[in-house]
C-alpha cells in the first residue's frame, strides 16, 4: 500500500481524492487476490475430489483377466476424461461359470462413472443370485431403471461361459423396445 507523506498539517481536497483513489485501487486488489485463491483452493480440492474418484473407479475394475480354459480375454479401460462410464467385469460364479461384461453408460466424466459404479454393484450383485442371463438382466434393468432418471442409459454385453470338454457360450442382447435375445452356442474343444 502507498503512503503520502504530508509536510503540512492539514491535506487538501485533492490530497484527500488522490489518497482515497489509491487506498480504493489497493483494496479491489486485495479482494481480487483473495477471490483467485479462493478459486484456486476450490479448483485443487475438485481436482482431488476426481483423482481420487478415478482411483475409487479402478478399484471397481478387475486387475487382470481370469484365466479360462479355451479361452483368451485382454482389457483395457481408457476414459476420455479422468473417469468415465467404461464398464468390463469377471464375475465367478457358483457353478463354473464366468459372467463376462461389457458396457458403457451415457454421458462422461463424474456422473457417467458414478453410473457405472451403480451398473457394476447391480450387475454383480444380480449374477450371483440369478442363474440365468435373462433373468439376472432383466432384474438388474428393473433395480437400475428405478434407480437412474429416464434420459440416463447403460448398454452392456452379458455373456455366461461354461469352459469343460463342451464349452457354452450365452449371450444376452437388448433390441429395440427392449425385447430380449438369449443365444446359446457350444462346441467341443
Amino acid at each position: 500500500m502507498s503512503f503520502l507523506i504530508k509536510r503540512t498539517a492539514f491535506f487538501s481536497l485533492n490530497d484527500e481524492t488522490v489518497i482515497s483513489i489509491i487506498m480504493s485501487v489497493d483494496v479491489a486488489i486485495a479482494i481480487e487476490n483473495a477471490r483467485l485463491h479462493k478459486a484456486e483452493m476450490e479448483f485443487v480440492r475438485i481436482n482431488e475430489e476426481v483423482r481420487l474418484a478415478a482411483i475409487i473407479q479402478s478399484d471397481l475394475l478387475p486387475k487382470s483377466s481370469p484365466i479360462i480354459p479355451g479361452y483368451e480375454s485382454q482389457e483395457c479401460q481408457c476414459p476420455a476424461q479422468s473417469v468415465g462410464g467404461d464398464y468390463f467385469d469377471f464375475i465367478p460364479m457358483n457353478d463354473g461359470r464366468m459372467a463376462l461384461c461389457l458396457g458403457d453408460v451415457s454421458g462422461k466424466g463424474l456422473p457417467a462413472s458414478l453410473l457405472m459404479a451403480n451398473l457394476q454393484a447391480t450387475l454383480r450383485g444380480q449374477t450371483l443370485v440369478s442363474q440365468r442371463p435373462l433373468e439376472c438382466l432383466l432384474r438388474s434393468n428393473r433395480l437400475l431403471c428405478e434407480s437412474t432418471s429416464p434420459e440416463k442409459f447403460a448398454t452392456d454385453i452379458y455373456v455366461f461361459l461354461k469352459s469343460n470338454n463342451i464349452h457354452s457360450i450365452t449371450l444376452m442382447q437388448a433390441t429395440i423396445g427392449l425385447s430380449w435375445l438369449e443365444s446359446t452356442i457350444q462346441f467341443n474343444d
